[in-house]
């Protein structure tokens, strides 16, 4: 009787661990693929992408990517978003990535989701 008791028990602790996810999960497709979040600062925002910087320093926002790339030093990925539009330099954001992202410097990839974190 003692290892049905220890296999449920085990069972049970597996199930609970597994089925927590955190907030910055979230899943995406047919295929239950889970998708991390990130955070960042919004950089530099174009037509149809924002530029996402995960280290901005106060006095660099208004200025341009190519004035900071020399010194940059941190993860940076440009967003294809058709709400470019609803974002302002130097916000706080939480994104997910939709697909592949290209390993250029900055990276690229395109949104599944961007919120704006307030503080």
């Amino acid at each position: 009787m003692k290892p049905i008791i220890t296999v449920f028990l085990n069972v049970i602790i597996i199930m609970g661990l597994t089925s927590c996810a955190s907030n910055n999960e979230m899943n995406v497709g047919g295929n239950n693929e889970l998708i991390t979040a990130a955070e960042g600062f919004i950089f530099q925002i174009d037509e149809n992408r924002v530029l996402v910087l995960d280290n901005v320093k106060s006095e660099d926002i208004g200025k341009t990517w190519n004035e900071i790339f020399d010194d940059y030093q941190g993860r940076a990925i440009w967003l294809k978003t058709s709400d470019a539009s609803e974002f302002e330099a130097g916000q706080k954001v939480r994104y997910w990535v939709d697909g592949p992202v290209a390993e250029s410097f900055p990276e690229q990839g395109s949104a599944e989701r961007i919120e704006i974190i307030k503080e």
